[in-house]
C-alpha cells in the first residue's frame, strides 16, 4: 500500500482519537459543571431565603414599632391638650384655684391613667399649684423643664424632660408647656409627670416570647426611658456614646433605619430597627438576635448541604461509570478501526485487482473486436462467415462480462449523472425484445412483452440498462417456461415488471441477491451465469435515479421484479438512440495514442476503412513528434499510458501545441473509481473498452465539427 493511500486513513484515525479525547475531557467537565450549577443554585436559594427571612423579621419589627408609635403618640397628644387647656384657663382667669386645677386633672386622669402629678409655676419658677400638695412652693427654676422655656425664647412647644426622682421622689418624666401672655410675657410653666410604668405597658408585648430580643425607648438626648431587660437598672442612663444604633440612626436623618452588627454590650450580632415616635422627640429600638432569626434557615442550609453531598456522590459515580464506559468504547473503537482498516485494505486491493484485470483483459478484447469488424467487411466464404459469427459471439460474451465490471465501477465511483427527460417506454421494450429473444429461444424459453402507451420521466439509457440486467437475470435462472415483460399503470406511477418461471428465491435471501458478486445456485462459478453483478447494478442505478425496485418471489415457482417510474404528462423525446449514418465517410486525419500495439493496428485498420488518414503513437513524445509533421483533426487516446502517464496529459500537451480547440476522445478500460472520477471531471468525452465500432463512430461524429 502506498504512503498516499495510508495518509487519509491515518488522518481519519487521529481525527477520531482527537474527537474522542474532546468527548473524554467533556466527560470530566460535565460533572464539574453539574456540581457547580447545583451548588450555585443551592447557594442562591439559601441567600435568597436569608434575605427573605431578614426582610420578614424587619417587617414584623416595623409593625411593632408602628403600634408603639400609635400608642405613645396618642398619650402625648392627650397630655399636650391637657397642658394647653390649663395654660389657656390660667390666661383667661388671671390665676387658677387649686380646686379647679385638681378638677381638670381628675377629668383627664381617667383617660390617661399614667399621669402622676399636675403642676403650674409662676414666672420665677416657684410651683404655685399642684395636684401633689407636697411640692407646692418648691423652686424649680434650675430644672431643665423650666429653663428650656425661659432660655430659648419661651417656645410654645411641649418639652419632655429626662427621667429623674427629684420632683416626686419616684422615677418619672416631666412634660411641660410655657404660659405666655398676650404681650409675649412669660408667666410660668404648666407641667405633668408620667411615671415609669407607662413605658413597659406600651412595649411589653413586643417579642414577648423571645428572651433574646430587646426593646428600648429613648429621647433625642439618648436617655433611656425604657429597656425591657433590667428596666430599673438602666432607666435614665444615656446611650448616646455607647449605642451604634443610636448614632447611625440620627446620622441617617430618617424616620426608620435598619442595622445589623454586634452589640457593644455583649458582642452578640443582632438585627436593629430604630424608629422615631412621631414628633415627640422619642425614638424606639427593637432588636432580635440574628441566630434566633436564622434558626430555621440554618436547618434548611443543613438540608441543602445534604442535597449537595448526595448530588456530588451521584455525579461522581456517574462520571466514574461514564469514564469506564468511554475507555471500553475507546478500546472497542480501536478494534473496530483495525477491522475497518483491514476491510478497506481488502476492498482497495479488490478494486485495484479488478481495475487492473479489467484493463488488461479489455485491451485484447477491444483489439479483437476491431479486427473482427474490419474482417466482416471483406469477402468471406460461408464457412468463414460462420466462424466469424462464432468469434464475434465469444467476443461479445467476454465484452458483456467486462461491461458488468465497468457498470459496477461507475456506480462505485459515483460518476453516473442521470439525464432526466420524458420518453415512451415501448421503443425500449421493443429493442430489448429484439436483443434478448434469441437468448431465450436458445434455452427453449417463451419471451413475451406486452405493449404500453405510457410515457415516463427518467433517464432512458439507465432505465434500459436496469431492464436489460433484470431480463438477462431472468433468462439465466429460468430453465423452463418463460418470462414476461409488462408495464402497468398504478396511480401516478408506471410499474415495469419482469416475470419469470425460474428457480425462485427464498425470503431469507431476497436482500442478499442485490449484493455485488453474490449468486444463488452457482457454487462452481459458471462463467455463463455471469459475475453476480447484474442485480447489484440494477439496484444501484434505481437508487441513483430515486426509483423503487422491489422483488416478490416464491421458491421453485418464479420471481417478479418491479421498477416504479413516475408517469410524465409532457411530450416524449423520439429517436433517443439515433446516430449519424455510418455510411458517410469521415475524411479526417486522426492521431491514435495507445500503448498496446494490437489496439493501434486494429484502430488504424478500422479508421482507414471509414476514409480517415491515420497515424498511431504509443507515447506522448511520439504523438507530439507526429503532430508537428502532420497536424491531426482529432485525437483518440487511451486513458492509461506507460510510465504512469495518462491520456489527459497527452491531450493537454497536444492542445498546448496545436490549440485548445483540438477535438479529442478518451478511451479507457480502467474500472478504478478514482480514475473514472478523474476522467469524468476532465470534460473530455469518454468511451469504455471494449468499444464497439458503432460506439466509436458515434463518438467521433459527435466531437467533429459539422
Amino acid at each position: 500500500m502506498s504512503a498516499d493511500s495510508i495518509r487519509p486513513v491515518e488522518k481519519r484515525y487521529w481525527l477520531e482519537r482527537f474527537r474522542f479525547a474532546i468527548g473524554y475531557a467533556g466527560g470530566a467537565v460535565i460533572p464539574f459543571a453539574v456540581l457547580l450549577i447545583v451548588g450555585s443554585t443551592l447557594a442562591w436559594v439559601a441567600y435568597d431565603e436569608y434575605l427573605l427571612t431578614e426582610e420578614t423579621e424587619y417587617k414584623l419589627l416595623e409593625a411593632h414599632a408602628r403600634n408603639v408609635d400609635v400608642q405613645v403618640g396618642d398619650i402625648l397628644s392627650k397630655i399636650e391638650r391637657l397642658l394647653n387647656r390649663i395654660a389657656d384657663e390660667r390666661l383667661q382667669q388671671g390665676s387658677l384655684q387649686q380646686n379647679a386645677f385638681a378638677a381638670v386633672f381628675d377629668r383627664y386622669r381617667d383617660d390617661i391613667p399614667e399621669l402622676e402629678a399636675l403642676l403650674m409655676t409662676d414666672a420665677s419658677g416657684i410651683i404655685r399649684a399642684s395636684t401633689d400638695a407636697a411640692i407646692i412652693g418648691r423652686d424649680v427654676s434650675r430644672e431643665p423643664y423650666y429653663t428650656v422655656h425661659f432660655d430659648h425664647g419661651r417656645p410654645p412647644r411641649m418639652f419632655m424632660s429626662r427621667p429623674d426622682k427629684h420632683l416626686l421622689s419616684v422615677t418619672s418624666v416631666a412634660f411641660t408647656l410655657p404660659i405666655v401672655g398676650t404681650n409675649r410675657q412669660f408667666l410660668g410653666i404648666v407641667g405633668v409627670t408620667v411615671g415609669f410604668r407607662f413605658f413597659p405597658s406600651v412595649v411589653q408585648e413586643i417579642n414577648a416570647d423571645d428572651s433574646a430580643s430587646m426593646a428600648v425607648i429613648f429621647n433625642r438626648d439618648g436617655d433611656l426611658l425604657f429597656r425591657r431587660e433590667n428596666q430599673q437598672k438602666f432607666f435614665g442612663s444615656n446611650i448616646a456614646a455607647t449605642s451604634r444604633a443610636f448614632r447611625e440612626h440620627f446620622n441617617a436623618g430618617r424616620l426608620v433605619t435598619r442595622h445589623v452588627f454586634p452589640s457593644s454590650r455583649d458582642g452578640i450580632t443582632r438585627l436593629y430597627l430604630v424608629r422615631d415616635v412621631g414628633n415627640s422627640g422619642l425614638s424606639l429600638i427593637l432588636t432580635r438576635q440574628l441566630n434566633s432569626v436564622l434558626a430555621k434557615l440554618k436547618r434548611n442550609i443543613l438540608i441543602y448541604i445534604v442535597i449537595f453531598a448526595l448530588t456530588s456522590v451521584a455525579v461522581v459515580s456517574f462520571a466514574v461509570v461514564a469514564t469506564r464506559r468511554k475507555r471500553k468504547i475507546l478500546a472497542d473503537k480501536d478494534v473496530l478501526a483495525a477491522a475497518k482498516q483491514r476491510a478497506e485494505d481488502a476492498s482497495l486491493a479488490k478494486s485495484r485487482f479488478l481495475a487492473a484485470a479489467s484493463h488488461d483483459l479489455r485491451q485484447p478484447i477491444y483489439a479483437q473486436g476491431l479486427f473482427l469488424d474490419v474482417l466482416s467487411r471483406t469477402e468471406l466464404t460461408a464457412q468463414q462467415r460462420e466462424l466469424l459469427t462464432s468469434a464475434c459471439a465469444a467476443g461479445n460474451a467476454s465484452a458483456e462480462l467486462l461491461s458488468k465490471l465497468l457498470d459496477y465501477s461507475r456506480l462505485d465511483a459515483g460518476v453516473i449523472e442521470p439525464q432526466l427527460q420524458t420518453f415512451r417506454l415501448q421503443p425500449i421494450l421493443n429493442k430489448l425484445e429484439r436483443e434478448c429473444e434469441s437468448q431465450a429461444d436458445a434455452k427453449g424459453l417463451i419471451y413475451r412483452s406486452r405493449e404500453t402507451e405510457l410515457t415516463v420521466y427518467s433517464d432512458p439509457m439507465l432505465v434500459e440498462l436496469i431492464l436489460r440486467n433484470l431480463i438477462f437475470n431472468a433468462i439465466r435462472y429460468t430453465d423452463r417456461g418463460g418470462l414476461l415483460v409488462a408495464c402497468r399503470k398504478r396511480g401516478v406511477q408506471a410499474v415495469l415488471e419482469v416475470w419469470d418461471t425460474g428457480i425462485g428465491i427464498d425470503r431469507a435471501h431476497q436482500q442478499e441477491i442485490f449484493r455485488e458478486f453474490h449468486q444463488l445456485g452457482n457454487p462452481e462459478r459458471d462463467r455463463q451465469k455471469g459475475l453476480g453483478l447484474g442485480l447489484a447494478i440494477a439496484n444501484g442505478l434505481a437508487r441513483t435515479l430515486g426509483h423503487e425496485l422491489t422483488l416478490a418471489s416464491t421458491p421453485r415457482r418464479g420471481s417478479v421484479f418491479r421498477l416504479f417510474l413516475p408517469i410524465a404528462s409532457g411530450p416524449s423525446v423520439d429517436g433517443l438512440h439515433q446516430t449519424r449514418s455510418q455510411a458517410q465517410l469521415l475524411n479526417v486525419r486522426v492521431l491514435v495514442i495507445d500503448d498496446d500495439e494490437s489496439v493501434r493496428v486494429g484502430m488504424l485498420c478500422l479508421l482507414r476503412d471509414w476514409g480517415c488518414e491515420c497515424e498511431a503513437a504509443e507515447s506522448i513524445e511520439e504523438a507530439l513528434a507526429l503532430a508537428r509533421i502532420n497536424v491531426p483533426d482529432v485525437v483518440v487516446s487511451d486513458y492509461r499510458l506507460r510510465e504512469q502517464r495518462t491520456g489527459l496529459e497527452a491531450i493537454a500537451a497536444l492542445r498546448a501545441l496545436l490549440g485548445a480547440r483540438l477535438p479529442a476522445l478518451l478511451i479507457t478500460g480502467d474500472t478504478a473509481p478514482d480514475r473514472l472520477r478523474e476522467a469524468q471531471a476532465s470534460g473530455i468525452p469518454l468511451l469504455h473498452k471494449p468499444v464497439s465500432p458503432s460506439q466509436l463512430y458515434r463518438g467521433l461524429a459527435t466531437i467533429l465539427p459539422h
